[in-house]
């Protein structure tokens, strides 16, 4: 996917790409990559409805998952508990606030935790209600040590152009 390119995610979101960006789709989300997912990578997670899980389905017997009306704290709540069910640990949202994309109202928060196999991650969402009530995400993690730093200022950007379509 060439640079500079704009992509269209599962219809309902623009986004420049920016870098050379690997990408492939996985249930609701389609996820990018630069240097492979245990590295870093970029999520859209798109049309969440109520009862819905946000991460990988399948991720346990009770997974945890969306209800429509939930504010952004319950969704910062949400993001945790679901990686917490994908095995990191010592996950801690920070830094909770408002943001735009495109016209619509939307909200930014801060991760860092340790995944599955005990590497340090650090992350940044951007989520959306849509008219429809449906939760969106932009997630992007990098490893704590090296790739996040290395990734984030292009990520920035695409972060400030989401755009629903």
């Amino acid at each position: 996917m060439k640079n500079g390119e704009n992509s269209a995610i599962d219809d309902t979101t623009s986004v420049p790409r920016g870098l050379q960006w690997s990408g492939f789709s996985k249930e609701n989300s389609e996820i990018w990559t630069v240097d492979g997912v245990p590295l870093e990578f970029l999520t859209f997670v798109t049309n969440v409805e109520d009862g819905q899980t946000i991460l990988a389905e399948g991720i346990s017997n009770d997974p945890p998952t969306f209800r429509q009306g939930m504010q952004a704290g319950d969704v910062v709540d949400l993001f945790e508990a679901s990686l917490r069910a994908l095995q990191y640990s010592q996950v801690k949202a920070s830094g909770l606030r408002p943001a735009k994309a495109s016209t619509q109202p939307a909200f930014r928060f801060d991760y860092s935790a340790f995944d599955g196999h005990g590497l340090a991650k650090r992350g940044t969402v951007l989520g959306i209600v849509d008219n429809g009530g449906r939760l969106n995400l932009v997630i992007y993690e990098g490893a704590k040590q090296h790739y996040f730093d290395l990734y984030i200022k292009s990520v920035e950007a695409i972060l400030a152009s989401v755009e629903l379509i």
